[in-house]
């Protein structure tokens, strides 16, 4: 037994160790600058990022009004490719005090110093102490050039050492973990295998449950995608006609939409109709011997199904705008795991509750109507800032509806992103642990309530 535990305990952190690796951020393909500004007269802060020397635009660029004698903080994400950074300090004789300049990116954040900051125009002087700068600019467009390259080549020994060390104490502590918690984690190898013994049991349940839904209705299961298509050409004709949105990402809105708000309608319909599984196989529940945990497995699975055709009519309507098939279509096969994933471990506690607590389902339902809004589904959340941006990400939802518009128009492979990646699988683990801690505590006692 111990020999086992060891074992697994060491593929943990070698798992780990892998994931954290891709964290490094001479590989990340985005980088984060920082800084803070005080001017001495009202002015303006446009930050520039560019992959050379001598072109510029608006549209790499960030804005920020700042007023007299206040200080603004700026923290700002862009890719990586855009290795060269321009920042332009307004039209007007002025004072500028810039401070903490730094780049970096999760919990690596490196100071810049003097020796790599360019100066161009009007820029008459520039004193340095502890990483904090005095300009005295005038008004013929100043601005100093920082190339992130030749800086990060200066720290890439130190970078790596530093990156190594602790991706090693991250895994070492994780694998401690399993080890320590060997019991839980193989709870979770027992529940998998259950699974797949389980699997053509939950396959017949899910297309079951597919059909006795809709068997008293004449056109049958044909209204289990009437409605979403109903839906959607309402909010393609309020948005898209009505209130003439303009593209996204230089995408046509009405494609940006339907490829965010096809996996939000499959999560929505999966949460909400896992959450009752109980309820509605009650009958189940009541027999000792069935294996009543793969029932939220089996309303997951049945939304699977209409998800499928959505996805099919979604790759369609790409198709005949001008899109072509593209290798990252793959990824929707990863993006529905995390989707499955994430929805299973929710609904393991709010089944569980709702058994207790019936009004539980239609709190869930209002909950799921302010997250529509939240993930964003239907605006774009660059129009709001970098901060808001940062808040957003937040949200578990964001990384699966950002990951669905990547496979069709965005082009960037999920480990792509290895920050929002982490993040993910951190918060659905979390969320499963603790919904399937729940359901298991309470499931003793369904029989008797139900």
């Amino acid at each position: 037994m111990m020999k086992k535990r060891f074992i697994i305990s060491l593929i943990g952190f070698a798992l780990v160790f892998v994931v954290a690796f891709l964290l490094n951020p001479l590989s990340s393909k985005e980088i984060n600058i920082k800084y803070s500004l005080t001017y001495n007269k009202d002015e303006a802060n446009q930050l520039f990022y560019s992959d050379n020397l001598n072109s510029y635009n608006d549209q790499n660029s960030q804005f920020y009004a700042i007023k007299a004698k206040e200080k603004i903080n700026i923290n700002q994400d862009f890719p990586s490719v855009y290795h060269i950074v321009r920042m332009d300090f307004g039209a007007s004789d002025n004072k500028v005090i810039l401070e903490n300049l730094s780049i970096g990116k999760y919990f690596f954040k490196y100071d810049i110093d003097k020796n790599y900051l360019v100066a161009q125009n009007d820029i008459n002087e520039i004193k340095s102490s502890n990483n904090t700068y005095e300009l005295q600019v005038q008004a013929n467009d100043p601005f100093v050039v920082f190339d992130i390259t030749s800086f990060l080549s200066e720290l890439k020994y130190k970078i790596n050492i530093f990156s190594y060390l602790l991706y090693f104490l991250i895994a070492l502590t994780i694998g401690a973990l399993i080890f320590i918690k060997y019991n839980m984690f193989k709870g979770i190898l027992i529940w998998i295998k259950d699974i797949i013994r389980h699997r053509e049991l939950i396959v017949k349940l899910s297309i079951n449950d597919f059909k006795i839904r809709y068997a008293a209705s004449y056109l049958g299961a044909i209204w289990a995608f009437v409605q979403p298509i109903v839906t959607v050409t309402i909010y393609v004709f309020v948005f898209g006609y009505g209130f003439k949105s303009t593209p996204v990402s230089d995408t046509p809105f009405v494609l940006w939409l339907v490829a965010g708000i096809v996996p939000w309608f499959f999560f929505l319909e999966a949460l909400m109709s896992a959450t009752t599984s109980l309820m509605d196989y009650s009958y189940l529940v009541k027999k000792v011997v069935f294996k009543i945990s793969i029932l939220p497995i089996v309303k997951i699975t049945a939304a699977l199904f209409v998800h499928l055709f959505f996805i099919v009519i979604t790759i369609l309507l790409y198709l005949l705008n001008g899109y072509k098939i593209s290798p990252y279509y793959l990824q929707i096969i990863y993006y529905c795991f995390c989707t499955i994933v994430l929805t299973l471990g929710l609904s393991y506690g709010t089944a569980a509750v709702t058994v207790f607590f019936k009004d539980l389902s239609q709190i869930v339902n209002i909950l799921l109507q302010f997250g529509m809004w939240l993930t964003p589904i239907m605006w774009d959340y660059n129009l709001f800032g970098p901060k808001v941006a940062k808040i957003m990400k937040f949200n578990p939802m964001f990384y699966v509806v950002d990951g669905y518009r990547d496979c069709f128009f965005g082009n960037v492979w999920f480990w792509e992103k290895p920050g929002q990646t982490v993040w993910f699988w951190f918060v659905s683990l979390v969320i499963f642990i603790v919904g399937a801690f729940t359901f298991k505590r309470l499931e003793k006692h369904f029989a008797d309530v139900l």
